[in-house]
């Protein structure tokens, strides 16, 4: 996460949204780029949003749908449809 690190030494992020493009990287390779470019322009919040949604656009929802059924987050497929 060169750009990252870079971008955070040089004041333009924070720590909690470094952490949140470091952890999207981690979960979904590829998105530092997108991410880094809406951070520096959206609040924090906005960010973990975005970041959240493509670490879960990075699950197959067959893999998602299961997990969390064992949640308990689930009760049905359709109730899966309103997390996306």
């Amino acid at each position: 996460m060169p750009r990252t690190k870079v971008a955070f030494e040089a004041g333009a992020l924070s720590l909690a949204q470094a952490h949140e493009l470091t952890r999207a990287e981690a979960e979904c390779p590829g998105s530092e780029a997108e991410l880094l470019e809406f951070a520096t322009n959206e609040s924090l919040k906005a960010l973990k949003e975005r970041a959240r949604k493509r670490r879960l656009g990075a699950v197959d929802p067959e893999e998602l749908h299961a997990w969390l059924l064992v949640a308990g987050e689930v009760q049905s497929t359709a109730s899966l449809r309103v997390l996306w």
